[in-house]
């Protein structure tokens, strides 16, 4: 049996047997802190030697390191293999395919894994994929699903654009930030999720420069 015939040998043993009715926001680790519009986002906290059962991931997604370290992952039909994901590593399962991802991961490291994982939950995706860029903007993935950009912030500075996407933002540094939208000043910890068409000011007041993630999920009515 060739290498490709087991792998999909596997992956159907693995289906057959349940493995996969296990959706990634019924997942323990994998913890569902808001679900709107079409959006999920999971809060995923793996202490020291946790390791997560096997689960299955049916939508697109994009995940960002709070807090990195070690990991060992074993995805259906493939071997065990570690991996280091340091803070800021921005993955994930993107580019719409055909079959759902089926895996399990462990925490190899010392100290806490946790990861902000954003789903986009419709079926189909915009066709068009041009984009406008921000200042000091850099561009990580653009296709039918996802906008997804870094910025660094001078200290003493802000950020100011319009959400044309149902869009999170990540906070990258170990200080809450200023954020505000639509006019109302609200306090960015780890994350945020912002409505599309909202008016955003973020800023860095630190003397120190400031990192955060912009997740914009681009959606088609299914």
């Amino acid at each position: 049996m060739n290498a490709s015939k087991y792998i999909i040998l596997l992956l159907q043993m693995w289906v057959a047997q349940g493995y996969a009715q296990l959706q990634v926001h019924e997942e323990p680790l994998h913890h569902p802190v808001l679900t709107k519009s079409g959006v999920r986002v999971l809060d995923v906290i793996a202490y020291p030697n946790d390791t997560s059962l096997i689960h299955q991931h049916s939508s697109n997604y994009v995940y960002v390191t709070i807090n990195g370290g070690k990991i060992w992952v074993e995805n259906a039909g493939e071997q065990g293999r570690a991996l280091v994901l340091p803070k800021g590593f921005i993955g994930g399962y993107f580019e719409n395919p055909t079959t759902p991802l089926i895996h399990r991961f462990a925490n190899r490291s010392e100290g806490l894994l946790r990861l902000i994982a954003v789903e986009n939950l419709s079926v189909h995706g915009a066709k068009d994929t041009s984009y406008h860029f921000l200042p000091n903007e850099e561009l990580l993935i653009n296709n039918a699903f996802f906008i997804v950009s870094k910025f660094r912030l001078s200290p003493k500075s802000r950020l100011d654009f319009l959400t044309f996407h149902s869009t999170v933002v990540v906070n990258l540094n170990q200080w809450p930030l200023t954020v505000r939208i639509q006019k109302h000043p609200e306090v960015l910890e780890d994350w945020k999720y912002i409505d599309k068409q909202s008016k955003i000011r973020i800023y860095n007041r630190q003397s120190e420069e400031t990192t955060i993630v912009l997740i914009r999920l681009k959606q088609v009515a299914d």
